[in-house]
């Protein structure tokens, strides 16, 4: 039995075009103060994801909002259009595996994804270096301890334990130089 035999039947709906609310804004979570990024929380829903996952459905929102969803219920309903159509021609097991995955997701935690597809709109009102700034800044959370980082370490005297994620091993290098500064041994 192949694996595309096992699509859920409640999974077959039709989708719309996106401008059933043509200009209309949702109100949506707001970023507390866009010019430092450390102060956006992610939804809980997206959070709650794998790490891998919050880019690549945060990207979806983006570009069916660019195509002109504009209500957190119109984008949450493309998304899962979207994602029944990837995983119906799928050819990639992987791939079908986070297109279902998603859609399972999305399925289960309804209000938790209408909540992101609203945060999704809140940002598009921010300007673009604004909304570049604030995904480097979660993207950080998430992005491996680089080579340069651990040769950083190294050179600067540190022996210990390196973290995994870059923003704790920028942290420490922080804290190493702050360290040396002040005489003492790393």
């Amino acid at each position: 039995m192949s694996q595309k035999a096992q699509w859920p039947a409640r999974w077959e709906r039709t989708g719309q075009s996106c401008d059933t609310a043509p200009g209309e804004r949702a109100q949506a979570h707001r970023i507390p103060n866009p010019e430092d990024p450390s102060t956006e929380e992610l939804p809980e829903f997206l959070s709650s994801l794998p790490p891998d996952k919050p880019g690549k459905f945060g990207q979806m929102l983006h570009s069916l909002i660019e195509a002109g969803c504009r209500t957190p219920v119109d984008l949450i309903e493309h998304a899962e259009q979207r994602y029944r159509d990837l995983a119906r021609t799928a050819e990639d097991p992987a791939a079908l595996q986070h297109y279902l995955y998603m859609l399972e997701r999305i399925e289960r935690d309804r209000r938790g994804a209408l909540q992101a597809a609203a945060w999704a709109i809140s940002r598009e009102d921010l300007p673009a270096p604004i909304r570049r700034q604030l995904a480097d800044a979660r993207d950080a959370q998430y992005r491996p301890t680089s080579d340069g980082q651990r040769g950083l370490l190294r050179r600067l005297g540190y022996d210990g334990p390196v973290p995994s994620r870059w923003s704790e091993t920028g942290e420490l290098i922080d804290w190493v130089k702050a360290q040396r500064s002040r005489g003492g041994r790393p």
